[in-house]
């Protein structure tokens, strides 16, 4: 039996190098009948710049909580700002705006239902920046109109949720200045009528004196420092200490000047409670509008930033001719040496 080895059946495999050749062309050859066969789809993208000013996102924090019950820190809210953007562009409504336009500009389109359109659409983003709207279609023209038309719709279907925004962030602006104007007047009527209801206890306590001596030392400093507390100028209303008694007088001028200061503050308490009325009305009138404007914007806040591109979709075939040939030469080749392994593999057994 002849001597047997691998250096040999290298050597042959490299004499026969025609069959290598004839390995690579049918491989070819089979991708270009494939490619010729079964035609690549066109796939046509276009772009669209989606931006979050953050400056913006700090001026408006009181409006975020009222949008999701998502995280609030800056990554996170950005991101579910963007799968927002994302998710409303691949919304029945958009995509159902696209077929009917598309169906508009060319009778053909009433073929093709929006089950095939959605599967047709996607999206390619990952973070704030330019991102890209793809459209695949058998037809290039097609795949390029589709694509057009989606960013179009798209683009005006957000910049009008973006005008809602708007709208929101001038009302929470209101809303902010009625509660903090109300907060003010609450803050200014819990005053007087602390200080109505504390001198009706200190008439009490006086008139149980004799109104013609002079006011205990202790008594008239415990009074005193009860009146310092609405002198202080950081209250929304302070007591006027004009015509405030002297020490030598008798408790009946201590009573006269609580009876005398009681009658501004009262006429204050009345006007405080009127006021406040008319702010609680206003912002009761508000609050409709603010949560209705809130549900239309669809949780979209104003400080996103958008931009079309306006140049020409991109259009190429997903899987190209040379692509497929190359492709079918690359496996011939790889089926060569799966046959050249296997024939080694055979002549080591048979010289064993």
């Amino acid at each position: 039996m002849d001597s047997w080895s691998i250096r040999d059946e290298v050597l042959r495999s490299v004499n026969q190098w025609y069959l290598i050749f004839v390995f690579i062309i049918v491989g070819g050859l089979i991708g270009f009948l494939i490619a010729y066969l079964v035609p690549s789809p066109f796939q046509a993208t276009a772009e669209i710049y989606v931006g979050i000013d953050i400056a913006r996102v700090n001026e408006m924090e009181s409006i975020i909580p009222l949008a999701s019950s998502e995280q609030l820190n800056l990554d996170d809210y950005k991101n579910w700002q963007l799968k927002q953007v994302a998710g409303i562009l691949l919304s029945n409504t958009v995509l159902e705006d696209t077929l009917v336009a598309l169906q508009e500009s060319d009778p053909s389109w009433t073929e093709i239902s929006l089950e095939e359109l959605r599967e047709a659409a996607d999206i390619y983003w990952y973070d704030a920046g330019i991102w890209q709207l793809e459209i695949i279609f058998p037809d290039d023209d097609q795949a390029a109109l589709a694509v057009q038309t989606w960013l179009g719709i798209g683009f005006e279907k957000i910049r009008g949720l973006l005008e809602v925004s708007d709208r929101v962030v001038v009302l929470d602006a209101q809303l902010q200045s009625s509660n903090n104007a109300i907060g003010i007047v609450k803050e200014r009527i819990a005053g007087l009528e602390t200080f109505l209801s504390s001198s009706e206890e200190w008439i009490v306590i006086l008139s149980e004196f004799s109104q013609a001596d002079p006011l205990d030392e202790e008594l008239l400093e415990e009074l005193k420092t009860w009146i310092n507390v609405y002198t202080q100028d950081n209250l929304s209303w302070q007591v006027s200490l004009e015509d405030f008694p002297e020490p030598d007088q008798g408790v009946a001028a201590y009573l006269d000047w609580l009876k005398i200061a009681q009658l501004p503050a009262s006429a204050s308490l009345l006007e405080g409670h009127s006021r406040l009325l008319v702010l609680e009305i206003e912002r009761a009138e508000i609050i409709p509008s603010y949560q209705e404007e809130i549900e239309n914007s669809l949780g979209l806040s104003a400080n996103l930033i958008l931009q079309p591109n306006s140049s020409v979709p991109v259009i190429r075939q997903v899987r190209s001719t040379d692509v497929l040939t190359l492709g079918g030469g690359f496996l011939g080749l790889l089926t060569w040496f799966l046959v050249a392994v296997f024939r080694v593999k055979g002549s080591m057994e048979d010289h064993d």
